[in-house]
């Protein structure tokens, strides 16, 4: 399977995943980030918008999540950041590595800005991924 393809299939199970989380949570949304500068097969970064309609509060907030497959090829989440405070909608502008971290920026409406830095051994992904049986994603 092509490294497209995997990526493809890790968004789209991704966003089944982070849905399943927050059903009944919420109206709203689930959208994977694209970030083709930072291109890797095992992870992906997802936004869930929260769109709560309830009287008296009209609350809409954005969740960011990294989901990544780990070395047997599970699927893991992380909650990178959240606008519940600030109600702002969230953008990732930047993914990249630096110190064997993986760094991503976050920025939102009226000048929030954020950088999560996670270590990748937390991630549990490196080379033992690679050599995950590929059948298992067919």
């Amino acid at each position: 399977m092509s490294s497209i393809k995997k990526a493809v299939k890790l968004m789209e199970e991704a966003v089944e995943l982070i849905e399943r989380i927050r059903k009944g949570n919420s109206q709203g949304g689930t959208y994977p980030f694209l970030h083709l500068e930072y291109p890797r097969e095992n992870i992906c970064i997802i936004n869930h918008v929260v769109d709560e309609d309830s009287f008296p509060s009209d609350r809409k907030f954005d969740i960011l999540y990294l989901v990544w497959r780990n070395k047997y090829g599970e699927l893991e989440v992380k909650e990178l950041a959240n606008s519940v405070d600030i109600q702002k909608t969230l953008y990732v502008d930047k993914v990249w590595e630096k110190n064997q971290c993986l760094m991503i920026e976050v920025s939102g409406n009226g000048g929030y800005q954020k950088t999560v830095e996670i270590p990748l051994s937390k991630l549990n992904f490196a080379k033992e991924y690679e050599e995950w049986n590929e059948e298992n994603l067919q």
